[in-house]
C-alpha cells in the first residue's frame, strides 16, 4: 500500500550547570546551580509511521502518525536552598500522539496543487521549567514547576509549476499557511521580587492561546544549464493572548520574522 516509513528514535541531554555572583565589592557568592539547574536529564522518545499512496494517477496522499514523550528530571533547581522563597524539584513526562496528512494534486504536466493539515507538540524546555535568567527589562525569569506543552494545528495550501525547454528552464510555487497555538507558554508575574531590586519579578505559564499566518514565494530561472536567477519572499504575523494587569488582550508575538526575502 504505497510507499511506508517507520522508525523509531531517542534523545537525552545530561546538563551540569553552575554559577555565581561577582559584586563590583566583596566577595563572590556560589550557587549550586547556573541558568538552568544543575544535574538534570532531559529525554526525547518518538515512534512514528507514514504511508504516501497515490490514486488515480493524479493524487497523492501521505499519512502521518507520530507518539512524542518527553521526561525531565531536575532535582538542583533552588540556588539557595536555605532562602525563604522555595523552588521546588521538577519530575514531569509530558506525551502525546499527532497526526499529519498531506494532498498534492498534478493538476497536468507542469502544476501541482498541494493541501496539508499537521499537528504539533512542544514539552516544556529546561529552560521554561527550571530557567533563572535576567529579562532585557532588568526583572528575572523563575522556574515554573506546573506546565502543560504548547500544542499547534497547522493548516496550509499551495501551487508548484516547473517547466524544462531545450536551453531554458523555470519553476516557482507559492504557499499560504496558518497556524492555531494553544497553551502558548509566556510570562507572568511571580508576585515576588526575587533579588531584591525593587521590581517585581516573572514565571512562565500556559497563559495563551495564539495564531501564526503568513505566505511565501520562491521561484528559480535557469538557462543553458550553466546559469540560474532565483528568489523567495516570505511574509508572517502571529498574535496571542497576554495578560496586562488583569486584563486579557491580543499582542503581536515576539520574535517572529520580519517581511523578507533574497535574490541571488
Amino acid at each position: 500500500l504505497g510507499f511506508f516509513t517507520a522508525g523509531v528514535e531517542y534523545y537525552r541531554d545530561e546538563v551540569s550547570s553552575d554559577g555565581k555572583n561577582v559584586p563590583a565589592a566583596g566577595a563572590a557568592t556560589f550557587f549550586e546551580r547556573g541558568s538552568v539547574a544543575d544535574d538534570a536529564q532531559y529525554a526525547l522518545f518518538g515512534v512514528f509511521l507514514q504511508d504516501e499512496i497515490t490514486f488515480w494517477k493524479k493524487l497523492d496522499v501521505t499519512a502521518g502518525l507520530r507518539y512524542s514523550r518527553a521526561e525531565v528530571d531536575a532535582d538542583h533547581v533552588d540556588p539557595i536552598p536555605s532562602d525563604a522563597v522555595v523552588f521546588n524539584d521538577v519530575e514531569d513526562t509530558y506525551d502525546a500522539v499527532v497526526g499529519n496528512l498531506r494532498l498534492l494534486y498534478h493538476l497536468g504536466e507542469h502544476w501541482n496543487l498541494i493541501a496539508g493539515w499537521g499537528m504539533g507538540f512542544r514539552a516544556p524546555s529546561l529552560d521554561d521549567s527550571t530557567g533563572i535568567q535576567m529579562t532585557l527589562s532588568g526583572t528575572l525569569d523563575l522556574p515554573a514547576d506546573d506546565l502543560d506543552p504548547e500544542r499547534t494545528h497547522t493548516f496550509d495550501v499551495g501551487i508548484r509549476s516547473r517547466y524544462e525547454f531545450e536551453k531554458w528552464g523555470f519553476e516557482s510555487g507559492l504557499f499560504l499557511y496558518h497556524t492555531l497555538i494553544r497553551d502558548f507558554i509566556g510570562r507572568v508575574s511571580a508576585g515576588i521580587d526575587y533579588d531584591g531590586n525593587g521590581t517585581t519579578d516573572n514565571t512562565k505559564d500556559n497563559v495563551s492561546d495564539g495564531f501564526v499566518h503568513g505566505v511565501e514565494f520562491q521561484g528559480r530561472v535557469t538557462w543553458r544549464k550553466d546559469w540560474s536567477l532565483f528568489g523567495d519572499a516570505a511574509w508572517t504575523f502571529g498574535e496571542s493572548d497576554v495578560l496586562i494587569g488583569t486584563r486579557e488582550t491580543e499582542r503581536p508575538i515576539a520574535k517572529l520574522n520580519p517581511a523578507m526575502g533574497h535574490l541571488g
